[in-house]
């Protein structure tokens, strides 16, 4: 999963951007309707107005041709002329595939060894692949923030919600099946499972981004702290932190903000219910294998746990800092924040969950 570590950094970057515009990543604000500007964020939280007397008057799917309000629920972020537009479009466009393209020539050996062009299978998600699965569910997380990376970033480039959209599932569509003919001229191939992964983020970003009510009350996290491997002096590249599968958990969220009765209560507003998948022991593993034999081992995960990035927006003051904390910790989660259970679905004596 080297491969896509760029797309991860990128979608850091993104969030950061995000967070110091006025508006909130939270909830999209930027496809939100305008009759939304009626929940005043600023004020406390037990201040607010009960959001489900407004629910009737909010629709849950926006307009496409509709257009945000130029107010603090819909400004845009970037100020480019009409006359500059296309431009910028352009340059935009081509800014993350042309990275990704440097990236894949100097760390993914695309082109090193002038392989002709060819697919390849990576297994899935079977016990024997070289991840267990953890590259797919990295696919999918990536390609998910991809592609409301560039919904956001359209949109805020001056587009109306229509083009945003389109430029989105485009611009994340083309970025992934870029990397794999990439990947094919080089040690990886072309992988379709790789693909088909991409396609679930980018069609999931796309619906969440459609309906920005769904987006209240579900989405992918992405928990990571570095493993016990990843510090291994042998680990000679620490830049690479996407392929340390043995410190990550990636987790379907169901969130308590998108459900009226829940939401209106302190104590339940911020609570989710997660399901996840990891795996252990499988990279990087510099483990003898004489000793390490058979511990690799895929993990089931189920819990509860915390709305980390909308704690943080509604009880914290709109500095820099916590804005950026709130964006970053909608799809990135430290350990700790998910308390959860697991289920060993391979068989494998890893020891460490």
């Amino acid at each position: 999963m080297s491969k896509i570590n760029i797309l991860f950094i990128i979608s850091l970057i993104f969030t950061s951007f995000t967070a110091l515009s006025r508006n909130d990543l939270d909830d999209f604000r930027p496809l939100k309707s305008g009759l939304d500007s009626h929940l005043d964020r600023k004020r406390p939280l037990l201040e607010r107005p009960l959001e489900h007397h407004l629910a009737k008057l909010i629709p849950l799917k926006v307009d496409a041709t509709t257009e945000v309000p130029q107010g603090d629920s819909g400004a845009r972020l970037f100020k480019i002329a009409k006359k500059n537009r296309t431009l910028w479009t352009t340059a935009m466009s081509l800014a993350i595939p042309t990275g990704v393209l440097v990236q894949g020539m100097l760390s993914w050996d695309w082109g090193k060894d002038k392989k002709k062009f060819g697919f390849g299978s990576e297994g899935w998600f079977s016990p024997s692949s070289y991840s267990g699965g953890a590259d797919k569910t990295g696919h999918m997380m990536s390609h998910y923030i991809q592609k409301r990376f560039y919904t956001w970033l359209f949109y805020n480039l001056g587009h109306d919600l229509k083009n945003s959209q389109l430029f989105g599932l485009l611009g994340a569509g083309l970025t992934g099946l870029m990397i794999e003919l990439g990947d094919g001229i080089s040690r990886y191939r072309f992988s379709w499972e790789d693909l088909f992964m991409d396609t679930i983020g980018i069609t999931l970003g796309w619906v969440l981004d459609q309906y920005p009510k769904l987006d209240e009350l579900i989405g992918l996290r992405w928990e990571y702290w570095p493993s016990e491997q990843y510090f291994d002096d042998q680990n000679k590249d620490k830049i690479d932190f996407m392929s340390d599968y043995s410190g990550q958990k990636f987790f379907f969220s169901v969130k308590a903000l998108g459900i009226p009765t829940l939401r209106e209560k302190w104590y339940t507003r911020y609570l989710t219910l997660d399901v996840g998948y990891y795996t252990r022991g499988y990279k990087p593993d510099y483990t003898p294998e004489e000793i390490n034999r058979n511990n690799n081992s895929q993990w089931w995960s189920y819990g509860i746990g915390i709305n980390l990035g909308s704690l943080i927006n509604d009880v914290t003051s709109k500095n820099g800092l916590t804005k950026i904390l709130g964006s970053i910790t909608k799809y990135w989660v430290p350990p700790g924040i998910i308390y959860s259970g697991s289920s060993n679905i391979s068989g494998g004596k890893y020891r460490y969950k």
